[in-house]
């Protein structure tokens, strides 16, 4: 069975259906094409599944990874399976393996301050920016994808709130004071 010509009605079907974004659909796809390039075409597809975990398991790969790599196949095979592609799937063979969370590494205060001196004593014609931007940041744990697509319109004066879209179209607010502006936009 040649799974390789499914990939690209799968990727519509995350587009559409799913509302994925590009980023999140380009790492499923590229766990997928990993998983087809290990694909032995004589075994039945769980045989190949159960080979392919197992040699995941037997590299220096994390976890989470594993497990996203097994998520993605996973819902891809549950794709061909709902699209009548593949009859005889087990998908209890698929077990997550136990993800223990890394406390992501907090910046120290010496560094924020150092980042802010350097920032106020440079001659940057748009330092203000720079210096709102990076504050946000860090008082409202924005990642920097979510600083990037800030726009003007997410900014409410009115309520002192500002509307943050994250990963996978969540939106969230931050709320402003006149303390953290005014300096600012001045």
């Amino acid at each position: 069975m040649n799974l390789d010509s499914h990939l690209d009605i799968y990727k519509e079907f995350l587009l559409s259906e799913k509302n994925l974004s590009q980023n999140t659909i380009n790492n499923y796809l590229v766990d997928l094409k990993q998983f087809l390039i290990f694909f032995v075409k004589h075994e039945s597809i769980n045989q190949n599944i159960e080979k392919y975990i197992s040699s995941l398991r037997k590299k220096n790969i994390s976890n989470a990874s594993i497990n996203r790599k097994i998520s993605s196949l996973k819902n891809f095979l549950k794709f061909l399976h709902s699209e009548k592609i593949i009859k005889d799937i087990n998908l209890d063979i698929f077990e997550s393996l136990n993800n223990s969370k890394k406390i992501p590494k907090a910046i120290s205060k010496d560094e924020i301050d150092k980042i802010f001196n350097s920032l106020n004593n440079s001659n940057y014609i748009n330092k203000n920016i720079y210096i709102i931007i990076l504050k946000l940041m860090y008082l409202s744990g924005l990642r920097i994808s979510e600083a990037l697509a800030l726009k003007w319109s997410d900014l409410s004066k009115a309520n002192m709130t500002l509307n943050i879209y994250g990963k996978g179209s969540k939106e969230r607010k931050s709320y402003l004071t006149l303390i953290f502006l005014i300096p600012y936009i001045l």
